[in-house]
């Protein structure tokens, strides 16, 4: 069976027509969350209607602040389902489903610590957090995680780890723990640019205890990568898809 998989893609339409060009040469296809970003860009807000391009250069004057400004329309998206942005999220969402139902091939998904839009189950496309999906000799399986300030919260548990075995594919957003999970940031105390892991330790011991044919997950744009059995596709900053092919068990970067 042959599998294109990608991550972290934010809402970038281009990516998501040339995942489903590429899809077309696969079985199936899997994206491992941060479909699209909590906020509208503004110039999707125009395109959809919901800004007049004429008044967008009144409302930035010389005391406008862009990062005060973000702020807002994350807020606006997450607290109220009527505001411009959460109604143009879910326009936009179904610019995407349409575009990856285009190949009629079957796409398998979880989402990630951006996604707020409503995503579920529409035709070719499968929401599988906490569902595995047998496909003959394999089976997908993808993790419902939950975040805090960008680092996952799901908690290991033995009913969860009996779903996963070694013909298993773990579907999940952040990568393990100390794989392919290095960022810069800025340390709190020495207000100093520092590498930090931020992979989840439970993941990592869910793939030590239950042994998956493959992880794969996203999150840490700067990992994107294979480290044994755990590839990061995270390609928000590189033009790349992974081919994974599970008979041969070959995995290759293409790129798009």
């Amino acid at each position: 069976m042959r599998i294109l998989f990608t991550s972290d893609l934010h809402g970038d339409m281009s990516a998501y027509r040339a995942f489903a060009d590429r899809l077309k040469d696969f079985d199936l296809g899997i994206l491992g969350g941060d479909l699209m970003e909590e906020f509208l860009p503004l110039e999707d807000a125009i395109g959809y209607g919901l800004k007049d391009p004429d008044l967008v250069e009144e409302l930035h004057d010389e005391d406008y602040d862009e990062l005060a400004e973000l702020d807002k329309a994350v807020d606006s998206a997450l607290h109220d389902r009527s505001s411009i942005n959460r109604r143009g999220l879910e326009l936009k969402r179904k610019d995407i489903v349409a575009i990856l139902e285009g190949p009629r091939k079957p796409i398998y998904y979880v989402r990630g610590n951006h996604d707020i839009a409503d995503w579920s189950d529409s035709g070719f496309l499968t929401n599988i957090e906490d569902r595995k999906i047998a496909l003959g000799e394999i089976s997908i399986f993808g993790l419902r995680d939950r975040f805090r300030k960008a680092v996952s919260t799901w908690r290991y548990s033995e009913r969860i780890a009996a779903q996963v075995d070694r013909s298993t594919i773990l579907v999940c957003h952040s990568p393990p723990y100390k794989v392919m999970d290095l960022i810069w940031t800025v340390d709190r105390r020495s207000h100093r640019v520092i590498q930090a892991h931020v992979g989840s330790r439970r993941i990592l011991k869910l793939i030590h205890k239950r042994h998956p044919l493959f992880c794969l997950c996203g999150h840490v744009h700067e990992g994107m990568g294979i480290q044994g059995n755990v590839i990061n596709g995270g390609c928000h900053r590189q033009r790349k898809f992974v081919a994974l092919d599970t008979q041969s068990r070959e995995v290759d970067f293409i790129e798009w």
